[in-house]
């Protein structure tokens, strides 16, 4: 948590790591704990283009700025009769930025992997945190590096990184995590095999929980049959399984970039201009006692 809040004090907080590290888990926590002001935005593949991410982001902000943005849903609503640039409509975003919001906001950015090869999307993105007022702050959260421009950032040390190996379980976590899920003391030497098993792998541990919930105790014989992908391997889910303990992640995301090509070579659907609309509020999930 710690790690955590003194990241968030800078302009950028990078939190990356592959599926299943609770990325979204861990922040949406973290804004509670530490009592962000926090506009919350997903992305998806509509991203790509500039203007879905600045009109959503907007809305995003308004949910927690109330009454922000009316200069821009003004331009917004006459963006067919006045069309503006996108160059345009971050300056204006940015502007009422730095006008309208007062005190610390925290903007996520969630899976912005999604539209990660959008290099216009990316291009806003480097706008808004060269722009935007010093106690704005920006967190990211993404499966891979995105392509900002971040020399300047890391030149001035204001860009954080909490990667998988931060977010990974550490033995005892783990131990902790697994006990209170109803497996007694005298499953240690279990618990030690599932720990090295899984590496700390977050979601291959509530798997394995979720597996064994029906018997609260375990013995080596009922975890080779689980976690041994030469028994009984039509019954396992694939991530628990070693040594192929992350390619289940790497196949969902080969499947997802060929889905995102697909759409990326697709024509853009033609959108209203009240787009930010169909956005969501900002999830809070339940505690990860990891965090305390």
């Amino acid at each position: 948590m710690a790690r955590i809040q003194s990241g968030a004090a800078r302009r950028l907080l990078l939190v990356q790591a592959p599926a299943g590290y609770g990325k979204t888990t861990v922040i949406g926590e973290a804004a509670r704990r530490l009592k962000w002001r926090a506009a919350w935005y997903k992305l998806d593949m509509l991203d790509q283009d500039p203007l879905v991410f600045v009109a959503s982001l907007a809305e995003s902000i308004r949910r927690v700025v109330p009454g922000f943005g009316s200069i821009l849903a003004d331009r917004l609503a006459d963006l067919h009769d006045a069309p503006l640039s996108t160059e345009e409509l971050l300056g204006i975003l940015a502007s009422e930025i730095n006008d309208e919001v007062e005190g610390p906001l925290h903007i996520v950015l969630d899976d912005y992997h999604e539209s990660a090869n959008s290099p216009a999307l990316n291009a806003a993105a480097d706008y808004l945190l060269a722009s935007v007022p010093s106690d704005v702050h920006f967190v990211v959260l993404t499966r891979y590096e995105p392509a900002f421009q971040l020399s300047r950032l890391r030149l001035a040390e204001e860009v954080a990184v909490v990667d998988r190996d931060a977010l990974r379980f550490s033995a005892r976590q783990a131990a902790a995590f697994l006990r209170r899920r109803g497996m007694s003391e005298r499953d240690a030497a279990s618990l030690d095999y599932v720990l090295g098993m899984t590496e700390g792998w977050p979601a291959s541990l509530v798997l394995i929980s979720n597996a064994l919930a029906s018997d609260r105790h375990i013995d080596e014989s009922m975890l080779a049959g689980l976690l041994n992908p030469s028994r009984g391997c039509e019954a396992v889910p694939a991530p628990i399984r070693r040594p192929r303990l992350h390619d289940a992640a790497t196949r969902r995301g080969s499947r997802r970039d060929r889905r995102r090509r697909e759409v990326s070579a697709a024509p853009h659907r033609q959108l209203p201009v009240h787009l930010p609309h169909r956005r969501g509020q900002l999830p809070l999930p339940p505690s990860f006692s990891r965090l305390s």
